[in-house]
């Protein structure tokens, strides 16, 4: 509902997005609702930690703005997958880290935001990917931080973007058919493999400590 907003006034009147961004505010508080009981009982959702924290909102802000990226990559080159990774988003030059991550952000927005008029469908992929990512943001702690389902809904906003820029590229040279196929032959070669290791607990579990070997788990 949020993504309307980025869409002109002739193609949706400013009265209709609101009757949309109520609806959707309604039923997505009830959702957050049933999902943060569900946490809390299944223990993926430490409320000791969110009630009382052993971090600040600025440590908070910090990964926030970093795990967007992290999942980006793992878009692109999506190797070596893992049920579980073993990474530190406030560790070594996270400031830094933290400060390039902004900037790109703003970066994306502001490009994002100006070019929406011309380039329609891949601004409104960049907003499904970020939107729909952001109760992901570990601002209220979850354990593990990052997990590649965390970021299924995600998933959806960075395939329209790369099928908008494909469907852009291919008007200027049919060459871009052929990367693309390259890219989805990569992607799909990567993606078998990964299928083999969910063939059992021990396979994939072997996985994981292939993936991350210092793993605590």
């Amino acid at each position: 509902a949020v993504i309307l907003f980025i869409m002109p006034d002739a193609i949706i009147t400013v009265r209709k997005k609101i009757i949309v961004l109520t609806v959707f505010l309604a039923v997505g508080v009830f959702a957050v609702w049933v999902h943060f009981i569900n946490a809390a009982e299944s223990n993926i959702m430490n409320i000791n930690m969110i009630m009382y924290g052993n971090d600040n909102w600025g440590l908070r802000i910090a990964k926030a703005l970093q795990i967007p990226f992290f999942y980006i990559k793992k878009l692109i080159l999506p190797y070596p997958l893992s049920v579980e990774y073993e990474t530190s988003f406030i560790a070594g030059h996270f400031i830094v880290r933290s400060a390039l991550a902004l900037l790109i952000f703003a970066a994306i927005l502001y490009a994002s935001w100006s070019l929406r008029g011309k380039y329609m469908l891949p601004a409104l992929g960049i907003a499904w990917y970020f939107l729909s990512l952001v109760p992901a943001l570990n601002i209220f702690p979850t354990n593990p931080a990052v997990a590649d389902r965390y970021a299924y809904l995600s998933v959806l906003g960075f395939g329209f973007l790369f099928a908008s820029l494909l469907k852009i590229g291919l008007k200027r040279s049919s060459g871009f058919l052929f990367i693309a196929f390259g890219i989805l032959a990569i992607w799909s070669l990567i993606d078998f493999n990964r299928n083999m290791d969910w063939h059992s607990e021990v396979t994939l579990w072997k996985s994981a400590v292939s993936a991350n070997p210092n793993m605590s788990r």
